[in-house]
């Protein structure tokens, strides 16, 4: 597992005292915890969601790790999600989001059941996720599909599968977007790396991960692509409809492991929008400086001693030192700037901010 911590030498000089900081902390996060934590601000737990099962095509042992995965995102975060194996013409009416669980590829949905799909999504604020089989289809397979939903125009790869690294994309908007919060910025697995042309949607696109085609090392690409993307999300402008894919993964191993759940569940809570007033890659309170937005103990490794607020009323704050020992206890109104006195000295604290009807607990780390 990689984590990219990207703080200054100061930070790095405390990070030997984490160990026993955190373990003063009455949060149940634990550090160094591999699966990300739901998005408070995603409208996710209030989403039916229907989830289609390709278990009986041709990544059957993958599949079966993507429905436990799904399962497990499903009691995390108390979910409403249907599993169904009626690929031929399921019917979509009634679902908010709709995952393609390894499905499509060689399990062709008839044309009624390409109709109600196509309809459902015209329809409006609709939410779709889908990875590697979900959008293998060939040339004039269903190209609606593969022009206005996975953005991919998909070219049967020659190379079979191996070892390779994808990297998150590093523009900065695309870093802070919460559909990246607390995923690794390195994943190294084997895989069948696809190679593809766009589909006439991909203008909307915003990439995640980028293959590093120099790290496979067995097999060249027979059609390299410079830059190589392997996830991607959008939102229609006509519809508001919101999709996801993403090319990888082809293996069970992968497909089990902590990294792509925590894509799929970053995933299913951006194809089910924020709740109003959310600005995309902004909390409602956040600090200056570097962050640890890869490493889950944190919501922020900072040397600034202010917060700012991010949201139009009234609002309280309380900062707690590491044992739990409410420090102070702030309030105030609208968008600005608050600095707690507790973080004139370093080390780790617990802010626990409410607003509305809404409790944000976060860890800071100030050195």
């Amino acid at each position: 597992m990689h984590y990219s911590l990207g703080v200054g030498s100061r930070g790095r000089r405390i990070l030997g005292t984490m160990a026993a900081l955190l373990a003063l902390s009455t949060f149940s996060e634990q550090a160094g915890a591999a699966v990300v934590d739901p998005d408070p601000h995603s409208l996710l737990k209030g989403k039916k969601i229907l989830v289609l099962d390709g278990g009986s095509g041709s990544h059957p042992q993958a599949a079966a790790a993507g429905t436990v995965n799904l399962k497990a995102i499903q009691t995390q975060v108390g979910l409403n999600m249907t599993f169904s194996t009626n690929w031929q013409t399921p019917v979509f009416a009634g679902y908010d989001i709709v995952v393609f669980n390894y499905f499509f590829e060689t399990q062709k949905m008839t044309p009624a059941g390409q109709k109600n799909f196509q309809d459902w999504i015209a329809s409006g604020h609709k939410g779709y996720v889908g990875y590697h089989t979900s959008g293998a289809n060939e040339d004039n397979e269903w190209n609606w599909y593969r022009e206005s939903v996975t953005s991919m125009l998909y070219k049967l790869h020659a190379n079979p599968e191996q070892t390779g690294t994808i990297h998150a994309n590093q523009d900065p908007k695309i870093i802070k977007h919460p559909i990246m919060k607390g995923i690794d910025t390195v994943f190294t697995n084997s895989d069948e790396w696809y190679d593809f042309g766009f589909g006439s949607s991909w203008g909307d696109a915003k990439v995640t991960f980028y293959l590093d085609e120099k790290t496979l090392v067995k097999y060249k690409p027979v059609r390299p692509m410079t830059p190589h993307p392997m996830a991607w999300f959008r939102e229609d402008p006509t519809t508001k409809s919101r999709f996801y894919y993403s090319a990888f993964i082809h293996t069970q191993q992968g497909a089990a492991s902590d990294f792509f759940r925590n894509t799929v569940l970053r995933a299913l809570e951006y194809v089910a929008a924020y709740e109003p007033g959310y600005e995309e890659g902004t909390s409602p309170i956040y600090a200056d400086g570097q962050s640890f937005r890869t490493f889950q103990a944190f919501s922020y490794v900072t040397d600034s001693k202010e917060l700012r607020v991010n949201v139009p009323g009234k609002y309280s704050l309380k900062v707690l030192s590491a044992q739990g020992r409410v420090l102070e206890t702030l309030t105030g109104e609208g968008r600005g700037t608050v600095s707690p006195a507790a973080f004139r000295k370093p080390g780790l604290y617990f802010v626990e901010f409410r607003y509305g009807k809404r409790t944000i607990n976060q860890r800071a780390l100030i050195y």
